[in-house]
């Protein structure tokens, strides 16, 4: 197993404690990286599309890294499905959305909010994990 898909198992755990201990905001920031990570590695590792690609076509698009993954992931899911691209696409933004607001926005994370942050993250987790299938 690779470091960055390593990193994605131990963010999603980690939202999980965090909801425990209270910390919405942070659990929702570690959904979200796992996510964005276990996209990353799954176009370096089975779309041919390695970290240095993907930063280079990122600075190229003058786009932000997480854009830029989000979008070849989504473009990649759509040569197979194009409805398992659309969920994918949707709940991402969804999460992102959400980890913005829990990284930046003076508001507060409720508990039902983390809670759903974490349960976007593992459908999204699945469909990565399903894709070189």
């Amino acid at each position: 197993m690779t470091v960055v898909k390593s990193k994605s198992i131990e963010n999603i755990k980690a939202a999980e404690l965090l909801i425990k201990k209270r910390m919405y905001a942070a659990s929702v920031h570690c959904a979200y990286y796992s996510c964005f990570q276990l996209s990353s590695y799954t176009l370096a590792h089975y779309c041919k599309m390695d970290y240095q690609t993907q930063e280079d076509l990122a600075r190229t698009l003058k786009q932000d890294s997480h854009t830029c993954v989000c979008g070849n992931m989504r473009g990649v899911l759509r040569s197979r499905d194009e409805e398992l691209a659309a969920n994918y696409h949707r709940n991402y933004a969804e999460l992102k959305k959400m980890r913005k607001k829990a990284d930046y926005s003076s508001t507060i994370i409720t508990h039902p909010e983390a809670e759903k942050a974490k349960e976007i993250a593992e459908k999204i987790n699945i469909i990565l994990n399903s894709y070189p299938s």
